[in-house]
């Protein structure tokens, strides 16, 4: 962004999504799941937060899958794995490069020999808008419906379609594009020679009628879309009762085993969100088995304490001494992820933050355990600002308070650049900071009771 005023011009780098670093998108790009306990968490996707995927070619990199799918190589694909019966990973998908188009994004899914998992897509609401089908060759195959619905912005799911016989493994997508729809091809027709701004419904920002028609079109494709995913189940498994999705979810959280045509009711027709806070729940109870069996077998089962995860770090633990205190640091360490995802899916902290200050957040405890390995602990986010240095009428920018091992590199760095990633978070970060006077972050502080995890 540049800013003139009567002395100078000031220019201010903006955020950009770090898959712009790669201009060639016939180039194959080979995603992988970077952190299997980051995308356990619906809100990362959905908010943005922590991008959970890596790059083969590049040491660093805060990836979605949204690459993916502007991408034009056969052989660029994500690989992810099912790492238990309760693992669920989440991804977010921007077809934003489909918006002119309309053409919907087709996803593949390769899994290990005898694994089922589930594929799901949503919509930035929640909304169920798409269930991958199984094929002959038994791969599964989603469709993200871009030619009806209004959304941008989507979250893949992927599961085990049946915890009690979950296989462990790899799985790979590859994603590609769909036919362009009939009345989106006569449209171009029309329009071919002419200015596109010239056409309400033109471009990336339609106007008030298009939108109005969109939106429309998207409600009318779910109702649709639902009602002929039911019609298709087997006659066994098509729920005829009277009690709705909330209703069927709140039996559940009151010790209820759902059939499974409750269960396959509230897949189609539930909300992801209100879907989500039932899965969290039942993980953090998992994970409060968990850790009630470990303190019983160590002989601590009446003992509470206090847990503090930093953002760089070791986990440490208050309320307890000597030997007990560092078997019980060393299992959160193992469990860290764990213990870390129950603090982000249950605490009232994060559920205050908006979106966008939990992505910052996000964004805050990645750069933080970048800073404290290239610096030993000394330096994190908080010591770090934006300084401006005036060149005639220009103002350029750098970040001053680097570790000096990586100030170069980081300051240097170009959107190829390995660390371009962390060059883009810190700048967000701090701009956040000039403006609003904080930086957003999460304070991980658990107690354990003896019969439960709490904040």
């Amino acid at each position: 962004m540049m800013i003139n005023t009567r002395y100078h011009t000031y220019v201010q780098i903006p955020y950009q999504k770090p898959q712009t670093r790669l201009k060639d998108l016939n180039e194959a790009v080979v995603l992988k799941e970077k952190n299997d306990g980051d995308n356990d968490v619906y809100r990362n996707a959905a908010a943005k937060a922590i991008q959970s995927a890596d790059i083969d070619r590049y040491s660093q990199g805060t990836f979605d899958l949204s690459l993916l799918v502007a991408g034009r190589n056969e052989n660029s694909c994500f690989n992810g794995a099912m790492n238990g019966p309760s693992d669920v990973d989440y991804f977010h998908v921007d077809t934003t490069s489909q918006i002119l188009s309309r053409r919907p994004v087709i996803v593949n899914m390769e899994m290990p020999k005898g694994a089922d998992y589930d594929l799901t897509v949503y919509d930035s609401e929640g909304n169920q808008v798409g269930m991958a089908v199984t094929n002959e060759d038994g791969t599964k195959t989603l469709t993200i419906p871009c030619d009806w619905s209004s959304c941008r912005n989507f979250v893949i799911k992927i599961s085990q379609h049946d915890p009690d016989e979950s296989v462990e493994g790899r799985y790979k997508l590859t994603f590609s594009q769909g036919d362009m729809p009939e009345e989106t091809v006569k449209w171009l027709e029309r329009i071919k020679g002419a200015k596109i701004q010239d056409n309400p419904e033109g471009g990336s920002r339609p106007g008030a009628a298009a939108k109005e028609k969109y939106e429309a079109e998207n409600e009318e494709g779910i109702l649709r879309l639902h009602k002929k995913q039911f019609e298709e189940l087997p006659e066994e498994l098509k729920y005829r009762g009277t009690m709705s999705v909330s209703e069927l979810l709140d039996l559940e959280r009151n010790g209820k085993t759902l059939s499974e045509a409750e269960r396959a009711y509230i897949a189609i027709y539930g909300n992801q969100k209100e879907i989500y806070r039932q899965e969290s729940m039942k993980r953090k109870w998992g994970l409060e088995k968990e850790l009630s069996e470990f303190l019983e077998s160590a002989g601590l089962s009446k003992k509470s304490f206090e847990i503090s995860l930093p953002s760089f770090g070791n986990p440490s633990v208050t309320g307890l001494s000597g030997e007990e205190k560092r078997a019980v640091e060393e299992y959160i360490t193992a469990k860290r992820q764990d213990f870390q995802n129950v603090y982000l899916e249950n605490s009232g902290e994060t559920a205050a933050m908006t979106d966008y200050q939990y992505r910052l957040a996000g964004y805050v405890e990645e750069c933080d355990r970048f800073l404290g390995n290239a610096s030993g602990g000394r330096v994190s986010v908080e010591d770090l600002s934006i300084r401006r240095n005036t060149t005639g009428k220009m103002i350029n920018e750098e970040i001053a308070g680097l570790p000096p091992k990586v100030a170069s590199l980081v300051n240097g760095a170009d959107n190829t650049g390995a660390f371009y990633d962390y060059k883009q978070m810190l700048y967000e970060i701090l701009q956040y900071k000039e403006a609003h006077g904080k930086i957003p972050r999460y304070h991980i502080n658990l107690s354990w009771n003896g019969d439960e995890i709490t904040e």
